[in-house]
């Protein structure tokens, strides 16, 4: 169904994050994909809200975080990232400094 980061290039650069910040690349990929598109020269992405592709990614990340009812605002799931980090590494710094990588990337 997803359009988007399917060059091998953007699936690289997603297993990369995904490595580096110690989440799988399952979660990674349709959390990256709604916001950014790696294909080509890299650009935001642009959905229509109500498109199905849209809601199938949308979907997946609720599913992979466990997150109840529709997709969170950006600052919570940044909260609940960053939580998630903090919980599988024992470095407080290490999982802070992991998650701006992953948001700056």
């Amino acid at each position: 169904m997803t359009h988007i980061n399917q060059s091998k290039k953007a699936i690289n650069r997603i297993r990369k994050i995904a490595e580096q910040t110690s989440l799988k690349y399952e979660i990674v990929f349709p959390l990256i994909s709604l916001f950014w598109n790696y294909d080509g020269e890299g650009s935001w992405t642009k959905y229509d809200k109500n498109g199905d592709e849209f809601i199938s990614l949308s979907n997946e990340v609720i599913s992979s975080l466990k997150i109840p009812g529709t997709f969170p605002p950006k600052d919570t799931l940044a909260e609940q990232l960053l939580h998630e980090l903090k919980a599988r590494e024992a470095n407080q710094d290490t999982a802070y400094n992991r998650f701006l990588y992953a948001s700056v990337e």
